[in-house]
């Protein structure tokens, strides 16, 4: 009984030792050759926002130089050139302050500052910053 008690206590060893070796080979199996559509990717994206939007310029004199700075954040997982376009709309149309490009290494943020000035029209006008091959923009009202 003793002897019978020990090879039951052998084989149930040896079949655990073989369940877990099937469970590693498939593990491994299963990570290496999962096609790469299967396997997470990290969604490239870009981040555009004003760098101190609380101070923003609420009202604007005539013939005031006026300044603001937004940031750019490149997580395209590549170098990437931003080209953008500053522009201000009231009911008089749309001007455009500026227009650049910016290159943004992987991983990496940028901060522009842009400095303009406008004639006194006495209505409200929205300054925006477009970033052109993103698809993107942001905008904050002044009074002129």
């Amino acid at each position: 009984m003793n002897t019978e008690n020990r090879s039951q206590q052998h084989n149930a060893l040896y079949w655990l030792i073989v369940i877990g070796l099937v469970v590693v080979i498939s593990g491994y199996w299963i990570v290496t050759i999962t096609p790469p559509r299967l396997q997470y990717t990290p969604e490239p994206f870009t981040s555009l926002y004003f760098s101190d939007h609380l101070h923003l310029p609420k009202s604007i004199t005539a013939g005031e130089q006026v300044n603001f700075s937004f940031i750019i954040e490149n997580h395209e997982a590549t170098d990437f050139v931003y080209h953008y376009r500053v522009t201000l709309q009231n009911s008089q149309g749309t001007v455009e302050l500026n227009s650049a490009s910016a290159s943004v290494a992987e991983g990496k943020q940028i901060t522009i500052t842009q400095y303009f000035k406008i004639p006194l029209q006495n209505e409200t006008s929205v300054i925006a910053v477009h970033l052109l091959n993103q698809d993107q923009s942001i905008h904050f009202s002044v009074e002129t």
